[in-house]
């Protein structure tokens, strides 16, 4: 159960996916199709006590910060007025030293071994406007994720080498939340995003926060067929998972964080 617990956690992390350029204040979303690829400074930070591993990330292991890929599209969902499907795919790689002796299932690992940790995501989901002005629209947010994820331990014990490595399936998780933005001016937008996730069976809990914030810089105000902005924003995906049993309790609290830059286009 507590392999099962590390490998469900790890599964959840929500990496980059604003929801809320995908639309327009000019009151025609139905003509509305995007496209946002973007680059996010990350940070992976927390800790792990589960399946035999007890790791605080930012102590016991120099993952540093890395730049990780990402591209989104949006189009209106048919049929419909207030609604759009939203598509996510993210690639995320972070590795480090571990600066301690640790063990994974059942193998001892002396210190200065590597580890890394390795995703890759396609989220879906539906975004349904809930209020709008001229200035300003909210957004109810509800889909799910697939994520694959390998985590891979390389390093020695007295002299031996030896590797220890796990690599889940991709099983989908369901979220919901909420998205706005607001227009300062014609030439700037302020856009933000949150998602929530919580579970809890038969001793174990899992919940998960996902939240960003972006100002947009529009790059061609005087064009009124087609958009296109520049952003720089914030972002930051923390999960709490735990689990007990006969006396034992395993726990990861683990996240992402830091700077996004991006390139809008609404056609």
């Amino acid at each position: 159960m507590r392999k099962i617990l590390l490998l469900i956690v790890l599964m959840s992390l929500v990496t980059m996916s604003a929801q809320a350029w995908e639309r327009s204040f000019k009151g025609e979303d139905q003509k509305d199709w995007v496209v946002e690829p973007l680059l996010w400074r990350n940070t992976f930070y927390g800790d792990v006590n589960a399946n035999d591993l007890a790791v605080d990330f930012e102590n016991d292991a120099g993952f540093g910060t890395k730049t990780s890929f990402g591209i989104r599209f949006a189009t209106p969902v048919p049929f419909t007025k207030k609604r759009r499907w939203v598509i996510t795919y993210n690639s995320l790689s972070n590795s480090g030293t571990l600066n301690k002796a640790v063990t994974l299932d059942g193998k001892k690992y002396d210190a200065n071994g590597s580890v890394s940790l390795k995703m890759q995501m396609l989220d879906v989901c539906t975004n349904w406007n809930i209020s709008r002005t001229e200035k300003s629209y909210f957004d109810v947010v509800y889909g799910s994720k697939f994520q694959q994820i390998s985590l891979d331990l390389n390093g020695s014990a007295a002299g031996v080498a030896q590797s220890g490595s796990y690599d889940t399936p991709a099983v989908p998780l369901i979220y919901i939340g909420f998205g706005g933005a607001v227009e300062l001016s014609k030439t700037l937008t302020l856009d933000g995003v949150f998602k929530w996730f919580s579970l809890n069976y038969s001793g174990a809990s899992l919940k998960t926060l996902d939240t960003d914030i972006n100002l947009g810089v529009r790059l061609n105000p005087k064009n009124e067929n087609t958009e296109w902005l520049a952003f720089i924003g914030y972002r930051n995906t923390y999960l709490d998972g735990k689990y007990d049993d006969d006396g034992s309790s395993d726990s990861v609290k683990v996240g992402y964080r830091g700077p996004v830059f991006g390139i809008v286009g609404k056609f």
